[in-house]
């Protein structure tokens, strides 16, 4: 690799075959590494996103002593950027083209992962992601102008994101309900155990934190309509055992468009 990794990270990753991931969605270079019967994933981000990688790696070992989420091995920071160095977690994306067959399974599974993950404690949970922490780095972003207009949904292309904030404060929900949130639960980012068809982990946790479930709810059932169908939305929620808040759903896809 052309990167120069830090003495820790190089010493672990010797003689391990690499391969760029291109499934991530997280804006992070990620590879795959195998050396044996060994699968790691080294994550890696420049300087300007290692504190946030950092705090990736805070919530995975957090995390872990409740859910299914990568061991962290190492995080090192140089001059190029910051280092993540994880083992994989087994099973398969939730919108591999395995399960073309089973999509139904699916999305029983991914009901019953984010019921896994919003039933975690979280009087000790030391990370929060409430609206109001949310909305005020949505409105920090945007002053620092790294929102990707393009890459807004189609009901909002065309718009500013002072119009789409705007929007997002004229249409705050009442209350909150608070749980665990992934806060990036879209397809690729739960794995299944193809075997089984029940959840064998959880992945790109850098949003993970105190929040309302619709945070999850919202970007599940949009990341589901695209891989598979909206036919197969409606099934999400009467798995997961709730009728759907349109006002929630809005708001909170709405908010992930400045991230």
């Amino acid at each position: 690799m052309d990167m120069l990794l830090p003495p820790p990270i190089a010493l672990q990753v010797t003689g391990f075959t690499w391969e760029k991931d291109e499934m991530g969605l997280s804006g992070n270079a990620v590879y795959l590494l195998t050396k044996g019967q060994t699968t790691c994933y080294l994550k890696t981000a420049m300087p300007e996103q290692a504190a946030q990688l950092e705090s990736e790696a805070a919530r995975m070992r957090w995390l872990g002593a409740y859910l299914p989420v990568p061991e962290v091995i190492d995080f090192a920071i140089n001059e190029q950027g910051a280092y993540l160095l994880m083992h994989a977690v087994p099973g398969k994306i939730a919108c591999d083209a395995a399960f073309q067959d089973r999509i139904s399974h699916v999305v029983k599974a991914l009901a019953a992962g984010l019921r896994q993950f919003h039933a975690v404690p979280i009087q000790d949970c030391p990370f929060d992601q409430r609206r109001e922490v949310q909305i005020a780095e949505a409105r920090q972003r945007m002053v620092k102008q790294l929102i990707d207009m393009d890459d807004f949904e189609p009901q909002w292309q065309g718009r500013s994101a002072s119009a789409l904030y705007d929007e997002l404060l004229r249409n705050r929900p009442a209350g909150e309900d608070l749980v665990l949130t992934h806060g990036d639960f879209c397809l690729p980012n739960m794995l299944i155990d193809p075997a089984t068809m029940q959840v064998s982990g959880f992945v790109d946790l850098g949003r993970a934190g105190i929040s309302d479930r619709y945070t999850d709810l919202a970007l599940t059932a949009r990341s589901l309509a695209m891989n598979w169908g909206k036919p197969y939305v409606p099934l999400l929620f009467d798995a997961y055992g709730i009728k759907p808040d349109a006002a929630k759903l809005h708001f909170y896809t709405l908010l992930d468009e400045f991230f």
